[in-house]
């Protein structure tokens, strides 16, 4: 039986099937989605803002899925593993049950996250005196081999690697000598077929299996930079539905794999073997460079500039003695010098001359530590000669015609914290779809400090804040996630409230646990408290009463100070003048973390509870009305401890979340206008 033509009639039967109800937003999200599957062509792209909840994995997976090869990247393989661990496998299944259909489904994470068997028995050869790891690593390779049969859908060895020593895991990890397939004749039909009924590498297994499946569940950086490596052949051909997926963290992650390191050991060592006649003088400028950085960037320009010249010459006497692979080398890194002295002359910008004329490309970072090393990063991903766009959108896959592509992908970013803006940074445009929030507002509660002692900026807030995050938390009797923004902030919580609650579970970054583990720990342990930062901001669900408060302890405002973030700023900088960065970088990225917190509180219809934000510059400076855009409208707050305190102790005791007070607090869409008008007094 064929698939029905309507993404949303697979969704009613799969749900009819399970036995579930309906929710409507995510019945919105597979309409929405159908509607532009059928324009095709070059209109085929969209945009899915959908809130925690949505149930957007089924939704994309239903609209997109049966209809053509779809490839799924994410930025966590928390996220990959659930898709490949529970979702996949029950549609998969759904499918064939449903319409009597079969579906492949495979998943490909970056080689390091698999073991090499080349390199594992080349490092028992090398190390004869290990018997007890040499043992180990025999036994775990026969385990691999065993691991690698059609049915594996998750073959991962993370923890394989993991549970290794270091010098040991680090050495066997797959590398680029390990991964290609091995094509003979041009044939790569055969050297598929090969691979997956003889098995050699791990790694290469994975490759032959994502490029037979019919979803391909992967990572964003993937995408961007290792199809790129791979050219002829790649693992995406084909591709009708391409699903970013935490589309919000895509912008760095694709400026992250675009960038272009050039150590200076590299290119040294290069050039010994080439033009050995040179290398004293540039190795003894570029050193000179590093440790002092006392030479001008003018006398740096002229100096790679001899080397230009000195490189051309050889690249000419290459062509003429027909040494391909020399020219080729040649070319290469004559062309990444040629940015270097454009950078270097350019107060950091490289640029380059297309039809708006001169428009800036490149951000030239440099590391001066004890390996120096330049980096070229793309000023931003829609530009960029290999950006997410040319990649994925509107199917333009590099060497689409060798590879048999197709012209016409679809290109989904999906997230709960996008806009069209942002989609547009990474050269992504279509339709914009908003998914309603299927959770009932009423059910949460929003306290927000107020007043000049909780003010980040004052010397009184780091005594403030955490005094009013213990009442709460007492109130709560534990049950709480504080979320903050450094690990110094983290310590502090741990020491004070170790001190207040001396019987209270207190879980903490840094206390020797696993990220897992301590979820884990907090989700069977009622009335525990967990005290986290960055890596708990996002990815973490814990439906029920284990989580009734998260405590923000501050606006999480990105730190300028990675050379992803300084190209960010600058670029900002460059385009809308000194501050711009502040409201094109800092602000999206604040309200992009935020909703991501707030997130954490609501897992299902039947959660409730309260979110406390201990900054009182969200209701206090203009910005903040943006900052509270992530929340929805109808949320009540107030800015009165003792009414959140109220709250807390009401829940704690059994009060439905509806039967709680409401007069005297303002929703949040009237705070929002007030703190818009400058009226910025939050009502008490």
């Amino acid at each position: 039986m064929p698939y029905p033509d309507s993404g949303e009639q697979i969704l009613h039967d799969i749900i009819s099937h399970r036995g579930w109800a309906l929710r409507q937003p995510q019945n919105m999200l597979v309409h929405d989605l159908t509607v532009v599957r059928k324009k095709g062509g070059a209109e085929a792209s969209a945009v899915v803002d959908a809130p925690v909840g949505t149930g957007k994995t089924l939704g994309y997976l239903c609209a997109l899925a049966p209809y053509g090869r779809t490839i799924i990247a994410t930025s966590t393989k928390a996220l990959q593993d659930q898709i490949m661990s529970t979702e996949l496998p029950q549609f998969v299944s759904d499918l064939a049950d449903l319409y009597d259909e079969t579906m492949t489904y495979s998943v490909l994470k970056g080689q390091g996250n698999y073991v090499s068997l080349h390199l594992l028995k080349k490092w028992i050869k090398d190390h004869p005196g290990e018997s007890d790891m040499c043992q180990h690593l025999a036994a775990l390779a026969d385990s691999i081999m065993l691991s690698l049969t059609p049915t594996s859908h998750v073959f991962d060895q993370e923890t394989i690697l993991h549970d290794l020593p270091l010098s040991v895991s680090t050495a066997i990890a797959a590398d680029a000598d390990t991964l290609r397939l091995t094509v003979e004749n041009g044939d790569l039909d055969a050297a598929i077929v090969k691979e997956l009924e003889h098995p050699t590498e791990p790694y290469r297994y994975a490759l032959a299996r994502a490029y037979r499946a019919d979803v391909v569940v992967t990572n964003i950086a993937l995408v961007g930079a290792e199809m790129v490596q791979l050219k002829k052949f790649s693992p995406f051909h084909n591709v009708k539905y391409i699903i970013i997926d935490e589309a919000h963290h895509a912008e760095e992650i694709m400026m992250s794999a675009q960038s272009v390191p050039l150590p200076y050991g590299e290119v040294v060592e290069w050039m010994k073997d080439s033009a050995p006649q040179n290398v004293s003088t540039f190795v003894h400028a570029m050193t000179q460079y590093a440790r002092q950085k006392h030479v001008k960037r003018s006398e740096l320009a002229d100096m790679v500039r001899a080397i230009l010249t000195m490189i051309d010459t050889l690249k000419s006497e290459a062509e003429a003695d027909h040494k391909t692979s020399d020219e080729e080398k040649l070319a290469r890194l004559g062309s990444k010098l040629s940015s270097f002295v454009n950078a270097l002359d350019g107060k950091r910008i490289i640029t380059l001359h297309g039809e708006q004329g001169i428009v800036p490309s490149h951000y030239l970072y440099h590391d001066m530590g004890e390996t120096p090393v330049f980096t070229l990063i793309p000023m931003n991903v829609e530009d960029a000669h290999h950006s997410l766009h040319s990649l994925c959108g509107q199917g333009s896959f590099a060497n689409v015609e060798e590879m048999g592509g197709v012209s016409d992908t679809m290109t989904v970013l999906c997230s709960g914290t996008i806009t069209p803006q942002y989609a547009q940074r990474l050269g992504v445009s279509g339709d914009y779809i908003q998914v309603p929030t299927p959770f009932d507002p009423v059910r949460h509660r929003l306290y927000i400090a107020s007043g000049r002692h909780f003010d980040p900026t004052g010397e009184e807030w780091r005594e403030e804040s955490i005094r009013a995050a213990i009442a709460l938390i007492q109130a709560n009797g534990g049950r709480a996630m504080v979320l903050t923004t450094s690990n110094a902030r983290i310590s502090e919580y741990a020491r004070a409230l170790s001190q207040q609650f001396p019987g209270l579970p207190l879980l903490y970054q840094g206390m020797g646990k696993s990220r897992d583990a301590m979820i884990h720990e907090f989700t069977v342990n009622e009335h525990s408290v967990l005290v986290g930062t960055k890596s708990f901001w996002e990815g973490v669900d814990i439906p029920g009463s284990s989580l009734t408060l998260v405590i923000i302890d501050k606006i999480p405002f990105p730190i300028i100070a990675d050379p992803i973030m300084i190209t960010q700023d600058y670029w900002a900088t460059l385009m809308g003048g000194k501050g711009a960065s502040f409201f094109t970088v800092a602000i999206p990225m604040a309200e992009r973390m935020l909703t991501q917190g707030y997130g954490r509180l609501i897992r299902s219809t039947s959660d409730y509870g309260t979110v406390a934000i201990l900054d009182s510059r969200i209701v206090e400076k203009k910005y903040g009305s943006t900052l509270l855009g992530m929340i929805p409208d109808d949320v009540v707050a107030t800015a009165d401890l003792a009414a959140a305190r109220g709250w807390v102790r009401a829940l704690d005791a059994g009060f439905a979340p509806e039967d709680l007070p409401r007069d005297g607090f303002g929703r949040v869409a009237d705070l929002r206008r007030l703190i818009s008008l400058g009226k910025n007094k939050a009502k008490k």
